[in-house]
């Protein structure tokens, strides 16, 4: 799907890629929505996907992609679509992929390296309170073995995990709920762990599992999607004040 390259270029700059060309397509496609778009507040994801449509199609006029397989292009073509935005739309996902590469695949072994901490996968059960006290009445029970954490949970819970007996599963460590990163990524004990501050309530918690992330396949499609995803946050926000502005024009 991604064509091997020697030399990659560095990350895109925006100034180099908000053409005068991409910002006339940008008014052009989005000018007669962009009121209705504010009020319903969907402006920031549609110009997200607007911007990865133009990388989509700048994937496929910079040749970094290969034929889509026969399973994908047995997708049937919509009869109001042109055969060629027919292609570009089955091949999004990879073509993004390829686009993401082509700018990313050069540093993505250290970006891993960087961040390899908060990349693990951990499976943990947890039971968050709002009563400091009662947190640790909870956690003595635990650990007389009066009764389980998941039994607790349910009972006593104030967090959402509380519907699935507190348990968080095969979650990266980086996406858990805020605060619960330094509790977790220096843990290797699977004890029940004492009662700790988690922004206004009291946690306890149990590490059940954790998996580091290998540098494969899933890797890689992860931390590439990560980098478009940082990417594209600044550029929404340019386009946005360059589109209001445009608008706006007397």
């Amino acid at each position: 799907m991604i064509q091997s390259l020697q030399n990659h270029p560095l990350e895109p700059n925006l100034d180099d890629w908000c053409t005068s060309e991409r910002l006339n397509q940008l008014y052009k496609d989005l000018q007669s929505a962009h009121e209705s778009l504010l009020w319903s507040g969907h402006l920031d994801v549609v110009l997200k996907g607007w911007i990865r449509r133009q990388l989509v199609i700048e994937a496929h006029a910079m040749n970094l992609m290969v034929n889509v397989s026969d399973e994908v292009t047995s997708v049937p073509c919509p009869p109001e679509w042109s055969k060629e935005l027919h292609q570009i739309w089955l091949q999004q996902d990879q073509a993004l992929q390829a686009w993401s590469a082509f700018h990313w695949a050069a540093g993505l072994e250290s970006i891993y390296l960087a961040r390899k901490s908060s990349l693990d996968r951990v499976t943990l059960r947890m039971l968050r309170v709002s009563d400091a006290g009662l947190s640790l009445e909870l956690y003595h029970r635990v650990k007389a073995g009066e009764s389980s954490l998941e039994e607790l949970s349910w009972k006593y819970g104030e967090g959402k995990e509380r519907f699935h007996g507190g348990l968080i599963k095969n979650q990266m460590l980086s996406s858990l709920p805020k605060g619960l990163f330094p509790l977790l990524v220096n843990l290797q004990t699977f004890e029940v762990q004492p009662p700790r501050l988690l922004g206004n309530m009291s946690v306890v918690f149990q590490l059940l599992d954790r998996q580091p992330l290998a540098f494969d396949d899933e890797a890689r499609f992860q931390l590439l999607s990560e980098q478009l995803e940082a990417w594209e946050t600044p550029l929404v926000n340019r386009l946005k004040a360059h589109l209001t502005l445009y608008v706006d024009k007397p």
